[in-house]
């Protein structure tokens, strides 16, 4: 299990990584960076199969603390963690690139 891990340390994560998202549980601390291109193109195109694979996919090709080997592990005795940590990942960065979107009419109100 992976104990909690310090401010300063990620600020390091931080620092190599970019944008991280640091998610404790109860079966340890989970830190994945900021999926890039390939890896969200990977995630879409494994969704319309399985939501699971893709999600799997997303936790293990972001994975930056504990290992991947590790987190495979944790997954072997409790498959739901990666729905989890996955829901989180997509959420966190979901936020960091929002685009802000309104409907504009050229019709005129009919009166």
């Amino acid at each position: 299990m992976s104990e909690k891990i310090s401010e300063q340390e990620i600020k390091e994560l931080e620092e190599n990584y970019g944008n991280i998202i640091v998610s404790e549980t109860e079966y340890g601390t989970f830190v994945f960076k900021k999926p890039n291109r390939p890896i969200v193109k990977k995630f879409f195109d494994t969704v319309q199969r399985s939501i699971y694979d893709a999600t799997y996919g997303l936790c293990v090709d972001t994975i930056v603390k504990p290992s991947r080997e590790e987190l495979m592990r944790i997954e072997e005795e409790e498959p739901g963690i990666m729905m989890i940590l996955g829901a989180e990942i997509q959420d966190f960065f979901s936020k960091l690139s929002r685009v802000h979107s309104r409907r504009v009419s050229n019709k005129a109100k009919k009166q």
